[in-house]
């Protein structure tokens, strides 16, 4: 049984296309780009398609690695979020990135916790934490700290990010349970 997987593109879709496109030989470079300097050799590519390119150009060109961030499971309005953020050139939190870790079942569950009575009216936090996800960052260090099975070492972001992997791993949510659970 084949499992078809569609990924949405929320920013970047034009340079991609570009990006793609130049590789593909459907344009050239304006006659003003810059000339390029590689180790000891200088090129001048400006006019040039990119089969005109230098090999070593070429590979180069291959060779470059894109960074993305992909989000498992992520709502109408964290996508608008994340637009927002990526256009207006305000960096994603820490949280936002790590959300892509935890996997769907996970995802979800953390975001019900968000919506409980001790989440929504006794946590202090701002509508900008709020909207940086500073709330689900304060529930995955809290489930650091009731998850038995987990050894860290502090409750910073790298830490929460590795936490997250451990949890898509896991069959269950007892973690998320056990939250649930104190919670109450």
């Amino acid at each position: 049984v084949y499992n078809e997987i569609n990924y949405s593109i929320i920013d970047g879709k034009q340079r991609l296309t570009s990006i793609h496109d130049f590789a593909k030989n459907k344009f050239s470079l304006d006659e003003d780009t810059p000339v390029v300097r590689l180790k000891d050799a200088i090129y001048d590519i400006g006019g040039l398609r990119f089969d005109q390119l230098a090999p070593e150009l070429q590979e180069m060109f291959y060779d470059y690695s894109l960074g993305m961030t992909h989000f498992v499971n992520i709502t109408d309005n964290e996508l608008a979020d994340m637009f927002y953020c990526l256009n207006n050139g305000t960096a994603m939190s820490a949280q936002q990135k790590t959300k892509a870790f935890i996997g769907v079942d996970a995802a979800k569950s953390l975001a019900a916790l968000t919506k409980h009575d001790f989440m929504q009216n006794k946590l202090i936090l701002t509508e900008t934490q709020r909207k940086k996800a500073d709330d689900e960052q304060v529930l995955m260090q809290f489930m650091m700290l009731v998850d038995e099975d987990y050894s860290f070492k502090n409750l910073q972001a790298q830490d929460i990010a590795f936490f997250a992997k451990s949890l898509k791993d896991k069959s269950d949510t007892t973690v998320l349970t056990q939250t649930e659970w104190v919670l109450d």
